[in-house]
């Protein structure tokens, strides 16, 4: 490098900020503002333009707090963040609060949407409360399956995991509600506990069977 050390030549790269009077600090400071200004502009950005079909609804931990986020879904398969926040809780409010603030950002309910979530009942209150009918309800699978097994000894757990699998991923209604019928039959005589987890939004986790369209959208919307 024109007799430069590699070593020196990082150095002098490194310092490049400084050496032009602009702190590492000062360069830090005008990251945060611009990128908190994109953030700002992307919560609030005008949700009308999109035909929003579905939508996945999640929080996931990160250290003491939430962060529950948005998926929607438009009738032509784009993926679209709708919104996320930060809440120390999954209570109704929240949920309430955060679809709430959807709407008057433009999200469209004049038909129903299908919205995919976990058994929480604060999601869930909050949802059906602000979206009512406009609200079909599917229930994650995997969550419900989780929630089952978990009440199971550790060495029943995956033959559980397959049969209740093995029932969901069969596309038909009846056959796939006669199978859970008959597994819940199963549990109650070895965990009642289990049993009633089953039993517990039993249909909402069958949502996409009742509306024929296990083959077609299974892969996309049986979790979240």
């Amino acid at each position: 490098m024109n007799g430069v050390s590699q070593g020196h030549y990082a150095d002098a790269t490194m310092s490049a900020p400084e050496t032009f009077g602009i702190s590492r600090n000062s360069v830090s400071r005008k990251w945060i503002r611009a990128s908190s200004k994109k953030l700002e502009a992307f919560c609030a950005r005008d949700l009308s333009a999109y035909d929003i079909v579905a939508m996945i609804i999640d929080g996931k931990g990160f250290g003491d707090n939430e962060m529950i986020t948005a998926l929607g879904v438009t009738l032509d398969g784009e993926k679209v963040i709708l919104g996320f926040i930060e809440s120390s809780t999954e209570n109704f409010a929240v949920y309430r609060d955060f679809m709430n603030d959807l709407i008057k950002r433009g999200l469209k309910t004049d038909n129903e949407i299908l919205v995919v979530m976990d058994g929480g009942k604060g999601i869930h209150k909050g949802v059906t409360t602000v979206l009512g009918e406009k609200a079909v309800i599917a229930r994650c699978q995997w969550h419900k399956r989780e929630n089952v097994v978990e009440y199971l000894t550790p060495g029943a757990r995956d033959a559980w995991r397959r049969k209740l699998q093995g029932a969901y991923e069969t596309p038909d209604y009846d056959e796939a509600r006669s199978r859970l019928l008959s597994l819940k039959k199963e549990l109650q005589k070895i965990n009642v506990s289990a049993a009633r987890s089953l039993e517990e939004g039993f249909e909402e986790t069958l949502t996409l069977h009742s509306l024929e369209m296990v083959e077609q959208l299974a892969t996309s919307f049986k979790t979240t």
